[in-house]
């Protein structure tokens, strides 16, 4: 009896040692590895990184502007501050605009000397010569006064305008030519044309115009 006892636990123990043997084996766990020191080592290798290596966000392949290139506009920028600054302060004021003539008033002539005015040119007949046979003359007269010249010039034009042609014509081109330019007829109008007036009104006497034709 006892015999059969032990085979059945034989038996027993045969099988649980089966079952056992057919169970998954629970996963190990690698134990940490311990470095010199006792501490656990780091899962993840460190990397060194050498200086100016890192890249920064933002900028594009990871290189910063060269120290020449921010020199370069900064003195590119100070170049225009400087040349505004000449513009706006250091030029001269801008020169005033020249004026502009209109024709709203006459222009004042200042005149020199005294007073003078001018006779509308007319013909007087000479003696026939190879020159010709008129005399085509302009007058000035030169007056002691503004006021003697406006008096004579409204009141005596035609009286002066005759006592010039009585006293040219008929006479030689070469008579008057060169009595003209010896001043000589000049003085003699002059005379003649106070005498006409009645006093010493006219200054002196001009021929600015003095043409032989006909």
């Amino acid at each position: 009896m006892a015999q059969g006892t032990s085979s059945i636990t034989a038996i027993e123990d045969n099988k649980v040692a089966l079952d056992k043997a057919d169970l998954p084996l629970p996963a190990v766990e690698d134990e940490p590895e311990v470095d010199v020191d006792g501490q656990e080592a780091s899962a993840e290798p460190e990397v060194a990184f050498a200086p100016g290596s890192i890249v920064e966000e933002g900028q594009e392949g990871g290189k910063r502007p060269s120290k020449l290139v921010m020199l370069g506009a900064a003195a590119a920028v100070l170049l225009l501050l400087l040349a505004a600054a000449w513009f706006f302060f250091l030029r001269g004021p801008a020169a005033p605009p020249a004026p502009v003539a209109t024709n709203d008033k006459p222009a004042a002539v200042a005149s020199a000397g005294p007073p003078r005015a001018g006779l509308a040119p007319f013909v007087v007949p000479i003696m026939t010569n190879p020159r010709g046979r008129l005399l085509q003359i302009s007058v000035v007269l030169e007056f002691n006064s503004d006021e003697v010249k406006d008096m004579v010039m409204a009141e005596h034009t035609a009286a002066i305008r005759d006592v010039i042609y009585r006293n040219l014509r008929n006479r030689s081109a070469e008579d008057l030519n060169s009595a003209r330019m010896n001043s000589l007829l000049q003085g003699q109008m002059k005379e003649q044309i106070n005498k006409a007036l009645g006093g010493e009104f006219i200054k002196s006497v001009y021929f600015p115009d003095f043409l032989f034709a006909g």
